[in-house]
């Protein structure tokens, strides 16, 4: 299968996007609810969890693009 360089385009500024919304929203539930008690956490916890999320949105994404025939 072809893709044309406007969805990989694509499919990388979502994968970016919902990462970093990712680990802006993870983190800040992880202060939420650590409210000091430890000084600090792993950043593996957050970033790796939210890399994660984006690569499954964007697999979501060329996966339904495809689907539908592709092209734009």
């Amino acid at each position: 299968m072809i893709h044309s360089s406007k969805d990989r385009w694509n499919e990388l500024a979502l994968f970016l996007v919902v990462t970093g919304v990712s680990v802006f929203a993870l983190s800040s539930l992880v202060a939420f609810l650590v409210d000091d008690r430890e000084a600090g956490v792993n950043g593996v916890l957050v970033v790796l969890p939210s890399v994660l999320i984006g690569l499954g949105t964007a697999r979501a994404y060329r996966r339904r693009r495809a689907a539908s025939g592709g092209g734009g």
